[in-house]
């Protein structure tokens, strides 16, 4: 069974702490901290203000998702109960809002 390990500020997946980072654990690490960022509504100046809120609105969406949540965190390994919550708290949300609405 794949667990998720810190180790050195590093994830990792395996059995064991000292394997180098599995690429799955890599590509849902970056997907779900672009979500977060995206969400958070921290893009480029050169974005404008419509794009960027729809890049927001899609990010929360998605962080909202149940079953996008489940895949990414199952391909890291990760708890979805555990860490879904933190991601919302990082991009600001309350799980109760709906999309777009968040300050």
């Amino acid at each position: 069974m794949y667990r998720l390990y810190v180790k050195n500020g590093h994830h990792y997946a395996g059995t064991r702490a000292d394997r180098s980072p599995e690429p799955e654990v890599m590509l849902a690490g970056a997907v779900l901290r672009q979500a977060v960022y995206d969400a958070q509504g921290k893009r480029l100046i050169h974005d404008s203000a419509s794009a960027v809120a729809k890049i927001r609105a899609d990010a929360q969406a998605f962080l909202r998702d149940d079953e996008a949540m489940a895949f990414w965190c199952g391909l890291a390994g990760a708890d979805v109960e555990r860490i879904a919550p933190a991601l919302w708290r990082a991009a600001g949300l309350d799980r109760g809002e709906p999309p777009g609405t968040s300050p």
